[in-house]
């Protein structure tokens, strides 16, 4: 158990991560999808983390009798594809749900990098324990 000190210093470390991963999107050009794209081809990375700047898009799964269960939401601000740098969820299935906005960067290029900086790795892994919800201390 963290006492509350440590508790708001890991928090503003997790920020201080965030805050640095947002950086790296700010040069990024945008990309425009239409409802109903898949996100994952948007940049033609296999790799990619996106940012999703405006709309709604979602993660699917398929199932046996060919429908489709969503699996996870994503929203403005949200990342995706950083849990696939960890081979945990693969980027597939990931759909434009409105017309979309995002920025994507080559993660393989600045996984090293973030994960380099304390406050980086914190936020990614809070971040990836949390199953893509927002970070989480665990």
């Amino acid at each position: 158990m963290l006492t509350p000190t440590r508790q708001s210093e890991v928090r503003g470390s997790l920020l201080r991560g965030r805050q640095q991963l947002e950086a790296r999107f700010g040069t990024a050009p945008p990309l425009t999808l239409r409802a109903g794209e898949v996100v994952g081809a948007a940049g033609g990375l296999s790799d990619a983390i996106y940012r999703l700047r405006t709309g709604w898009a979602c993660q699917y799964r398929e199932l046996s009798n060919c429908r489709r269960a969503i699996i996870d939401v994503y929203l403005p601000g949200d990342f995706i594809g950083l849990d696939g740098l960890f081979r945990a969820r693969p980027l597939v299935n990931v759909l434009a749900l409105t017309l979309v906005e995002v920025a994507s960067i080559d993660g393989n290029k600045i996984l090293p990098e973030l994960l380099a900086c304390q406050s980086n790795a914190l936020f990614i892994m809070g971040y990836w324990c949390d199953d893509n919800s927002g970070p989480i201390i665990c």
